[in-house]
């Protein structure tokens, strides 16, 4: 069975080495995302870059509430359809199954294996206590004699990703068919919060269309098959231009972050 573990993390240093091996441990590959870390988090994920599937630096300034939908699409695009199950821990939590005289992986296999779509998980804080070694750097490790805490409701961490699919466009409720949009002798795309707007552009055929970067950090547009265009790093507060003669529709990306996509259909 094939699992993927998904982490984001912000200034995890201290427990991120843990909680990698762990999901290793758990037959799980991984995506992290570091959501712009000040402490040692770079430095932990440079060392295990060997250890993760992708990882990604994401700026500080990147909206926080805008961080879960923008993976969740991540996954969407590139991952469930290569995956068998998810698990989706904060990274500061470790999954265990309900005995731990069997490995998280092995009763994922026992769910996996039944008509159960997902895993709903009670939520237990472990403390240091003055019993601990702190000598120990790991802190799954040092933690041998603790108190439980269960300090909020249950949470699911855990699905099937079959059930991971984008909602289905709801139609529209006048019968009338919607028509493409009418393609434009001159047009523009722009980077605002990690994302290309509009998503799907209709220009004609020749087209110069102006990519403009708001955001504070560099981003590329990039078609999918590495030859229509690329624009190369485009500075914040720059622009560059693309031109595209042949018709068709041109799925592109930015190289720097992999979730962030868009559509040009020249016409």
């Amino acid at each position: 069975m094939k699992c993927l573990g998904v982490l984001l993390c912000y200034n995890d240093g201290d427990l991120l080495a843990d909680s990698i091996a762990y999901l290793r441990e758990q037959r799980h590959d991984i995506v992290l995302w570091d959501h712009g870390s000040t402490d040692n988090t770079a430095e932990v994920v440079a060392r295990m870059r060997g250890e993760l599937l992708e990882a990604s630096f994401i700026p500080g300034d990147f909206d926080f509430y805008e961080l879960y939908p923008a993976m969740s699409r991540h996954m969407i695009e590139n991952y469930v359809r290569q995956y068998d199950w998810i698990s989706w821990p904060d990274q500061d939590e470790f999954l265990e199954g309900p005995s731990r005289s069997r490995t998280y992986y092995d009763s994922l296999v026992e769910v996996s294996d039944s008509d159960c779509d997902w895993i709903e998980f009670n939520n237990v804080t472990y403390w240091f206590t003055v019993a601990d070694d702190p000598s120990v750097a790991s802190a799954p490790g040092r933690i041998r004699h603790y108190s439980l805490f269960p300090d909020c409701a249950p949470r699911i961490r855990s699905w099937r990703a079959s059930a991971t699919r984008p909602s289905p466009r709801t139609p529209s409720s006048t019968g009338s068919s919607s028509q493409p949009s009418a393609p434009s002798s001159s047009d523009a795309v722009t980077i605002s919060n990690f994302k290309f707007s509009p998503g799907t552009e209709t220009v004609k055929s020749g087209t110069k269309v102006t990519v403009t970067n708001n955001d504070s950090t560099a981003h590329t547009a990039t078609s999918n098959d590495g030859s229509s265009f690329d624009t190369g790093d485009i500075d914040p507060g720059s622009s560059k231009t693309i031109t595209v003669s042949k018709p068709g529709t041109y799925a592109y990306h930015c190289t720097i972050h992999s979730f962030m996509h868009g559509t040009l259909v020249v016409q």
